[in-house]
């Protein structure tokens, strides 16, 4: 009878090593369904089938809860308990998991499932066969007790004829089963380590199965990029450490490498697309395709190869080709967008697929916002992609700014004392300018810290402090980013 496997990543310890399976196989695999719809991802993943049972048979799995903080512990628990490499320590049933599962919906965080453990400090107890060797050594008195036995087992017969028949039955199936046991283990082979010969030369692979007292069968040859020619690719049955063993006399297949496979780069310049990948393919390579824009190759047709012609590679490599998507490139009609508000004009060009640069300019006899001029007049024809530069007018705003002087600071002024210890405190003339306007003119005493004085202003102005006529300070500041101006 032929045998079927579902994936391995499902499979239970005891299904991995080839043992007795039962539904609590079954509810082994069932955890890692419920631990995969959890977090996405199987208990145990490897490079390999083999890699992947050993796993099963070896590795305890990440608790799920540390993967997905959203499982309930409960859920959690109930998933570790199916997921017991002993079947002793799982459920025992489906009807004792549905117990849990059901509990866990009134109580997702609940300590309720019971983890069972080896109880290391258990003995082993013996019989008490006093009984019984009493009762075997006890004689018979007489001979007539034994035919008194005999005659009863008759009589027993005798009465029940059917049940006798059916007593008999069974008995003749244990002698049948017994004798067909027997003449198995006497006719049937031994069993014997299968070596490992994946990365073995032919040679050497033939000579080590052969050693182990097993047939030895090519089941074909091909090529491979990793294995080097004449080498082992792969054997069945599959080598598993630890459980390797096979009757003597079994034959182990294997598949032997060619190599890697060599291909000739064709001449695919200048040809049609679908007719390049079809060379490219007949000489067992991928094709990837690269567009880009020609003015010199109609569209569809190869621009270049990134593998000269005749070149030999490995087959099944991929070569790039570049293909036209065409001979020219869009032109497109500028519009006139002078007197539009900026964002209008920008919406209008980009529309177009221009790229649009904004430069500003002040011109108090427009509205402010407005396009000014445009660096490529209206009707003239240009390719898509190209840069227009839009003026946009950008009015200054008046704004109110203040200035403050420190004139004791600015001076660096230190009075003299009188003969009585008192200040002598010397006075100036004070004169705030902004541009061409004077905004404060006032004799002050040099030790004043605080004059202040506003004015109304817009853009950049340049703000002057004299001393007795004397420039003590100059700064120039931008009123739309700063409306103060100190000077200490």
């Amino acid at each position: 009878m032929e045998q079927r496997y579902g994936s391995v990543h499902y499979f239970s310890p005891e299904h991995a090593r080839g043992g007795f399976t039962d539904a609590k196989s079954d509810l082994y695999s069932l955890g890692v369904v419920m631990y995969e719809m959890l977090t996405g991802k199987v208990p145990f993943d490897a490079d390999t089938p083999v890699s992947v049972a050993l796993k099963h048979m070896q590795e305890n799995p990440e608790e799920p809860i540390s993967i997905n903080s959203n499982v309930p512990v409960a859920i959690n628990k109930i998933i570790m308990k199916a997921l017991q490499k002993d079947v002793i320590l799982r459920y025992q049933s489906a009807t004792e998991m549905l117990g849990d599962l059901r509990k866990s919906l009134k109580n997702p965080q609940g300590d309720f499932v019971e983890q069972l453990e080896y109880d290391n400090t258990a003995k082993t107890q013996k019989i008490n066969i006093n009984e019984y060797e009493k009762m075997e050594e006890k004689p018979n008195h007489t001979r007539g007790g034994n035919t008194k036995k005999e005659g009863k087992f008759k009589q027993f017969i005798k009465n029940h004829k059917a049940l006798s028949i059916v007593i008999g039955l069974i008995l003749l199936f244990a002698i049948s089963l017994g004798t067909t046991l027997m003449v198995l283990n006497v006719t049937n082979p031994a069993e014997v380590e299968m070596p490992n010969v994946v990365g073995m030369s032919k040679e050497e692979a033939q000579k080590e199965i052969e050693n182990a007292k097993l047939k030895f069968e090519v089941e074909k040859e091909e090529y491979n990029k990793e294995v080097p020619e004449g080498y082992v690719i792969s054997q069945e049955p599959t080598y598993m450490e630890r459980f390797n063993k096979v009757k003597e006399g079994s034959t182990v297949s294997v598949i032997i490498s060619k190599g890697q496979e060599k291909a000739i780069m064709p001449n695919v310049k200048g040809k049609q697309k679908e007719e390049a990948i079809e060379l490219i393919e007949e000489a067992k390579l991928k094709a990837e395709v690269i567009e880009e824009t020609s003015k010199t190759v109609k569209e569809g047709y190869v621009i270049s190869q990134e593998i000269e012609p005749d070149a030999e590679i490995f087959a099944g490599d991929t070569v790039k080709i570049h293909i036209s998507t065409g001979t020219g490139i869009k032109q497109v009609t500028v519009v006139s967008v002078a007197g539009q508000p900026e964002a209008n004009a920008k919406k209008t060009l980009e529309g177009l697929g221009l790229k649009v640069n904004v430069s500003y300019e002040e011109d108090s006899t427009k509205d402010n916002g407005v396009v000014l001029k445009q660096s490529i007049e209206s009707g003239k024809v240009v390719d898509e992609g190209t840069i227009i530069t839009i003026t946009v007018n950008k009015v200054a705003e008046m704004k109110q700014g203040t200035v403050k002087v420190n004139v004791k600071s600015l001076l660096a002024y230190t009075p003299e004392k009188d003969e009585e210890g008192k200040e002598i405190v010397e006075k100036a003339t004070i004169k705030i300018m902004v541009g061409n306007d004077t905004i404060y003119h006032q004799s002050e005493a040099k030790t004043k810290t605080d004059i202040s004085a506003s004015f109304n202003a817009k853009g950049n102005v340049i703000i002057k402090v004299y001393v007795d006529d004397i420039v003590k300070g100059t700064k120039e500041i931008n009123l739309n980013t700063v409306t103060n101006c100190i000077f200490e």
